[in-house]
């Protein structure tokens, strides 16, 4: 894909990193294996306290483009079960994530980054998540993809979710250049591509699963372009 621009932002979940399992039971295990239960709370009741939040965060972090970051429902699940937690709650957020998630690299992604490196062209991701900056550097850190990058952004510690035009702007104020020179690239084109081409990017649909793109007139039809693989966006 030529010529190439300035800089380029891409998401991270299905994007740079294969999302392979989000196992909620197994999260919410350890989180009640690590608490303390001073009331005797059961295991299900607790479950079904922490379902109703999760559902509840969850429903209004799409609606209102803000992020509820794993903190709050933490917070939330201790004061409804009397559940508390002893550790940092840095160290918590860690215990969660690695119990909740498995990731692999997407296909083909290194040798896209290796050559935007060596082409010299900064890059950054900009990820709708939970949880914080850390938590995602330190997955991208064990897969060994976190170096090409100059940052990290998640929504968490932003306070917005793509597609809000904030989260973007701020990571091309990070970058140091005017929207119209980045390319973002990313799986889900109702924060990707409609966030990215409403501040004025260029939008690159990773698009691996060939799902038809939505019919909006939030994007302009020539205006975006769409990968089925890595491959592609060197070659296109």
């Amino acid at each position: 894909m030529s010529p190439f621009p300035k800089a380029v932002l891409f998401d991270l979940g299905n994007t740079i990193l294969k999302i392979n399992e989000v196992n909620m039971l197994r999260a919410f295990s350890r989180v009640f294996e690590l608490g303390k239960n001073p009331k005797g709370v059961s295991f299900i009741k607790c479950g079904f306290v922490g379902k109703e939040i999760g559902d509840m965060l969850d429903k209004e972090a799409n609606a209102s483009q803000h992020e509820f970051p794993i903190r709050a429902f933490v917070e939330l699940f201790s004061y409804r079960t009397g559940i508390t937690f002893d550790m940092p709650y840095a160290e918590l957020e860690m215990e969660i994530w690695k119990s909740m998630h498995t990731f692999s690299p997407e296909p083909g992604v290194r040798e896209v980054l290796a050559e935007l490196t060596a082409k010299g062209i900064p890059m950054g991701v900009v990820s709708n998540a939970a949880f914080s900056t850390e938590a995602l550097q330190w997955e991208m850190a064990k897969h060994d993809l976190l170096k090409p990058f100059q940052f990290v952004i998640s929504s968490a510690d932003c306070i917005y979710r793509k597609p809000h035009p904030e989260i973007f702007k701020a990571a091309a104020a990070r970058l140091g250049f005017d929207p119209k020179d980045i390319w973002f690239v990313g799986d889900v084109f109702d924060w990707d591509i409609t966030g990215s081409y409403g501040v004025g990017m260029k939008p690159i649909w990773y698009n691996p699963k060939k799902n038809t793109a939505p019919k909006t007139e939030k994007v302009a039809p020539n205006a975006w372009r769409e990968i089925r693989n890595w491959n592609e966006f060197l070659t296109a």
